[in-house]
């Protein structure tokens, strides 16, 4: 199994210049909360070593439903889209994209995967659902040289940049942004028209996202 490379990542250094996120809308710091990237990205390292990410998708749900899955891992039940089938050939003849025969929304996904419920993950997990009701817990990879489709989200996510690099961007509207990995927390507004890109040459692009079905009462 290959190991993403832990020394492209580029972690947040205040010498460098903190990023001023008060200038942008759609984008928003939680420096309240600080968590251990290595850590993160130990865990991630060893969880892919025993379930690959989703060939289609890149991705890998930690959270799943208490529906009946008969697909294989309960890891891959919430990855890609909750409307659309995607495949290697997602199109129906009339050119529309095929649609899950099961439809799923953000709020079904409140079981955290109990394989992993020994590891930091759902420590970080446990931390965030102190304040917001979470839905799908995934880790994103997107390879050098790719970018998103430019798409819409049915609700905001948090972001935990695991391994990045200056060239990888989000942008939502008219803002770009480079998320560094601090170990801080980043919420953006993806339920607006946004893509990611990764512009590195040789680093994979590795986030761990949440999303928001809405903030505790208490909060």
């Amino acid at each position: 199994m290959h190991k993403e490379e832990k020394t492209l990542s580029v972690s947040y250094n205040p010498e460098q210049g903190k990023v001023d996120f008060t200038q942008f809308k759609h984008f928003k710091e939680l420096s309240q909360f600080s968590f251990d990237v290595d850590r993160i990205h130990d865990e991630y390292q060893k969880l892919i070593e025993k379930v690959p990410l989703d060939p289609i998708t890149n991705q890998i749900c930690l959270t799943h439903t208490l529906k009946d899955y008969d697909k294989g891992s309960l890891f891959y039940e919430g990855c890609g889209s909750l409307t659309y089938a995607w495949s290697k050939d997602p199109y129906n003849e009339d050119g529309s994209l095929n649609k899950r025969k099961e439809q799923l929304v953000e709020s079904d996904f409140t079981e955290f995967n109990d394989e992993i419920k020994s590891s930091y993950l759902f420590e970080v997990y446990e931390t965030l659902s102190k304040y917001f009701i979470l839905g799908r817990f995934r880790f994103f990879k997107l390879a050098p040289k790719k970018c998103m489709g430019w798409h819409s989200d049915t609700e905001p996510r948090i972001h935990i940049p695991v391994i990045t690099d200056p060239g990888c961007k989000i942008v939502i509207e008219n803002e770009s942004v480079h998320l560094p990995a601090s170990g801080f927390v980043y919420h953006c507004d993806t339920e607006k028209f946004h893509t990611a890109l990764n512009g590195s040459h040789k680093c994979n692009r590795i986030h761990l996202v949440a999303g928001l079905v809405g903030k505790k009462p208490s909060t």
